[in-house]
Parts: C-alpha cells; structure tokens; sequence
C-alpha cells in the first residue's frame, strides 16, 4: 500500500513541474474596427471612447502633453483621449511628444469622462 502512495506522490509531483502548452489569454477587444499587429489588437481612440468601463485596451500612439499630475493627453489618428499613468508605470524612461508609444490598460469612466488607466508603457519609435 505504501508503494501505491509513494507511486502517486512521484507521479503527481513530477506533473506539477512540466511546462503547460497551449494555455493563452484574451489579447483585446473583439470587434471588426481594431487592428491586429503581431498577435496584439491595437484599439483606436475613437473605439476606446465608446468602450465600457474596466474594457482592456492595447493602443499606440504619442502622448501630446502633461494635463496635471498623472494625467497626460494621448492620441492617434482617429482621436485623443485622457491617460492616467502613476509614477511606477514609468520605470524610468523619459518620452516625449514626438515619440510613438504603445499601452495597455483599462477603460474608466467617471461620470461622462472617459480615460484609460495605463498599466504599462513601451516606446515604438523615438
């Protein structure tokens, strides 16, 4: 009896260590009116405007100014739209107006306002 737990024990221990294959995750909005780049769904800013709160979005674009602590204006070439990025999003880097940027994040709503709050940043194309 000992050697069928010991088997048992071997055996399910050895299997929570291999890889798992095959596992994937949601990458974006569905709908005809984004764009897939790679294996990522590039949301507009005019399809972001309309999209419910806590929506994750995957967007590029520039950010075109400071607006006060934390808030930035982004866009692209269909529109703008509010970003909130706190200060551990940055990690550092240093981008400007004319640099292209890609983010993810979630669509919130406060009232009629609509902005994405941004979870991460990367820099495209300086």
């Amino acid at each position: 009896m000992r050697k069928i737990y010991l088997f048992f024990a071997v055996y399910f221990g050895a299997l929570a260590f291999l890889p798992v294959y095959g596992q994937g995750g949601f990458v974006g909005p569905r709908g005809s009116e984004t764009d897939i780049v790679g294996e990522k769904r590039i949301t507009p800013v005019s399809v972001a405007r309309t999209l419910r709160d806590d929506t994750w979005v995957f967007m590029q674009g520039n950010i075109l100014r400071n607006v006060r602590h934390e808030r930035y204006i982004f866009a692209d070439n269909t529109g703008e739209i509010m970003l909130e990025i706190d200060s551990d999003v940055w990690q550092g880097m240093l981008i400007g107006a004319n640099d292209r940027i890609e983010i993810f994040g979630e669509i919130d709503r406060n009232g009629r306002r609509v902005y994405v709050d941004v979870k991460s940043i990367r820099i495209i194309e300086r």
